[in-house]
Formats: C-alpha cells, sequence, structure tokens
C-alpha cells in the first residue's frame, strides 16, 4: 500500500489489520458552512476511480502465498496493464 500510495497524486489507501480491510482516503479542508457540492463530488468520483483501478492488484497480492510476498516485484506488478480496468467511454 505504501509503494502504492508514492505513486498517487490524490489520497491514500489505508490497512485495517484488524478487520483485514483496505480503505481509499481522499480528504479537502473546508471552512465552516463551505463545503462545495462539486469538490466533494470530485473526491468520491477520485475515491471511486481509484479503487476501482487498484482493486484487480490488490488481488493478486492476495492471491500470493505469504511466504512470497517479499519476492513480489510491486512496480512489475503496476505495470500489469491487462489488471486495469477499460477505460470510460467519452
Amino acid at each position: 500500500m505504501m509503494r502504492t500510495n508514492k505513486e498517487l497524486n490524490v489520497g491514500n489507501f489505508e490497512v485495517d489489520w484488524e478487520e483485514g480491510t483496505v480503505m481509499f482516503r481522499v480528504t479537502n479542508i473546508f471552512t465552516a458552512n463551505q463545503a462545495d457540492p462539486r469538490v466533494i463530488a470530485g473526491l468520491v468520483h477520485t475515491a471511486v476511480a481509484e479503487v476501482d483501478r487498484l482493486t484487480p492488484f490488490l488481488g493478486e497480492i492476495c492471491r500470493t502465498p505469504k511466504g512470497e510476498l517479499l519476492l513480489l516485484n510491486i512496480p512489475k506488478l503496476m505495470q500489469r496493464t491487462e489488471l486495469l480496468p477499460p477505460a470510460p467511454e467519452a
């Protein structure tokens, strides 16, 4: 997760070890009662897009046997374009 976070421009992934869950968080600071709905919508869109994009990579990591995790080449894994979702239509 930390290696993936290095490559992100917005937001970050986190792991809840007790629950066994992965989360993606994106934040912004707004003044009191001044939240811009367009900015919030953009943050939600970013979060959903990043989770959709990286879930297949997380699946590959989860399928890697425990004893082989340290040998997993994360940069090479992240270059596997067949794991990326299809590009959205215009």
